[in-house]
Order: C-alpha cells, then sequence, then structure tokens
C-alpha cells in the first residue's frame, strides 16, 4: 500500500512538473488590500452591508482576489490559493465558503459533472458552486466571474447537482492536475502552451454591489446530498458587528 501510494504521489509529481516550472515563484498574482482570508472578512465587515448584499460584495472580493483561472496549483488549500490570486473552481469557491461561514451564513458546496458556461461553449467539464441560505431562501454563488451575484451564474448545470463532498474533492484535484498535467506535458513536446490550464481574467471596473436582493431568483436545480456544508448558525444579518 505505502508503495503504492508512493508511486501515485512520484507521478502525480512528474505531471505537475511543467506546470510548476511555468508558475515559478509567483506568490501574488494582484497585490490587494486582502491578502488573505481573514482581510477579506474584516472588509465585509467594514462595508456594513447585510443580506444578499453582503453575499454579493464577499463573491467580488473572490472573484477579483483569483486574477489567475490556474490548474498549476491544483494542490493548494482554498486559503492558500487565495493568498496567490490563482487557483480553479473548487479552490475559489471553497476559499468564498469560508468567508461566508465567518460571516454566519449557511452554505453548502454543490458541484456537476457537467456544464455549459456561457462565456466558454465548448466547455463542459464539471464545475463547482456555492448554494447560500439567506433567512427563508437558497440561492447559487459563484466567484468565477466578477459580474455573477446571488442567484445568477454564467455556468448552467447540464447534469444532477449533487454535494461536493471531501472525497469528491479529492478526486477534483487529482482529475485537475491529471489532466492539467498531460496538457502541460503536451505542450512542452510540441512547443505550444495548452491556454486553458493558467490565464489571467480581464478584469472589469464593476460598481459596488447594492441591492441585488430583489432581483435575483433563487437556486435552480435537482436535489443533492449535504455536501461540505457550514457547522451552521444562524445567517447573518448584518456585518457591522467586530
Amino acid at each position: 500500500m505505502l508503495g503504492y501510494a508512493a508511486f501515485l504521489g512520484l507521478a502525480f509529481a512528474v505531471l505537475g512538473l511543467p506546470g510548476i516550472m511555468k508558475r515559478g515563484r509567483r506568490r501574488r498574482a494582484v497585490p490587494d488590500e486582502n491578502a488573505t482570508i481573514a482581510d477579506a472578512v474584516r472588509a465585509c465587515r467594514r462595508a456594513r452591508l447585510s443580506g444578499w448584499d453582503l453575499v454579493a460584495h464577499a463573491q467580488r472580493i473572490v472573484a477579483r482576489r483569483f486574477a489567475i483561472y490556474s490548474l498549476r496549483n491544483p494542490w493548494d488549500s482554498p486559503a492558500r490559493a487565495f493568498a496567490r490570486g490563482m487557483g480553479y473552481c473548487v479552490q475559489y469557491n471553497l476559499a468564498l465558503k469560508e468567508i461566508l461561514d465567518q460571516l454566519g451564513f449557511a452554505t453548502r458546496a454543490v458541484h456537476a459533472f457537467r456544464v455549459r458556461d456561457l462565456d466558454n461553449p465548448t466547455w463542459t467539464m464539471g464545475h463547482a458552486w456555492l448554494r447560500v441560505r439567506w433567512r427563508e431562501e437558497e440561492r447559487d454563488v459563484c466567484a468565477g466571474h466578477e459580474d455573477n451575484t446571488p442567484g445568477r451564474m454564467r455556468v448552467l448545470p447540464l447534469t444532477r447537482v449533487r454535494g461536493l463532498t471531501l472525497p469528491m474533492t479529492a478526486l477534483a484535484c487529482a482529475g485537475s492536475a491529471l489532466i492539467a498535467g498531460v496538457a502541460e506535458w503536451r505542450g512542452v513536446l510540441t512547443g505550444s502552451e495548452p491556454g486553458w490550464t493558467f490565464r489571467p481574467r480581464q478584469r472589469r471596473e464593476l460598481p459596488s454591489p447594492t441591492r441585488v436582493s430583489q432581483r435575483c431568483p433563487p437556486a435552480t436545480g435537482s436535489d443533492f446530498g449535504p455536501g461540505i456544508v457550514s457547522s451552521g448558525g444562524r445567517p447573518a444579518e448584518t456585518s457591522s458587528r467586530p
């Protein structure tokens, strides 16, 4: 068993080598005041918003922090990926989950095996996002785009929406590392860049999120298991507490 685990570890290390070398020693993709999840939580509380407006504000902070979509660091924890400012859907949405949990919202991570990306119609592979409950309403929340708002995201699930469990999270990390590693090695051997494994996001100047509460529909899709859920507690009414 130990030999098998060592072989797998070595295989993934070799697969990830081109991406790690190309990624270099970049520590932060974008310098800003929200360098850590704790910084982001404090920024949300300073905003003195509540309800879905507060969720939208946290969502936008995470979207702007993850300035690079990256599969070159799939093993980073959500907090580490947030500090780097680069990662993929599991990382940036679980980072958002940590922030919303600390603000008192009830959250759960979900995923679908096949999706339609409105900005990239050729992408049909899986996606992970959050479902957030405030009062008696639950909405889809995703930090994948700066112009997402609670209840509106630019990814549509094509298969059943399921809870993102810890085993599924590990599988997503391993699958991302495998697929990206193969693409990076193919790029090394052919002298080309895969492009989709590491790309800067387009920055947009957007107004501060205000009054999203009345124009966003609730979460839609099939039933799902509990997945990775928050520890409980009453959803936050305001962010003004210290």
